[in-house]
């Protein structure tokens, strides 16, 4: 589970931490679903907003718009790409 959020708690379960994949193994996991060219700065910088997981690793790519793929790269104001792929999942449930 993620971070717990005020009013949930979850004690007496079992507990597993997970962290993310390491930077190198996340722009591999990145390259091999990425058809095209990408810029190392977005790369960069969707490799260190996903913080190594996997599946916000392997969703971006699927955005549905360039700017998506890119975070809006540059424009001040854009949220987390990770807050924008949590959103994503959650249209589609």
């Amino acid at each position: 589970m993620r971070e717990p959020t005020t009013g949930e708690v979850f004690t007496g379960f079992p507990e597993l931490s997970v962290t993310g994949l390491f930077a190198e193994d996340s722009r591999k996991l990145l390259a091999s679903v990425v058809t095209g060219p990408l810029d190392r700065r977005v790369r960069d910088r969707i490799v260190a907003e996903t913080r190594g997981n996997p599946l916000a690793l392997l969703a971006l790519p699927h955005a549905p718009t360039a700017l998506d793929l890119t975070g809006d790269f540059g424009r001040t104001g854009a949220g987390p790409m990770s807050n924008r792929l949590e959103q994503d999942f959650l249209r589609r449930v």
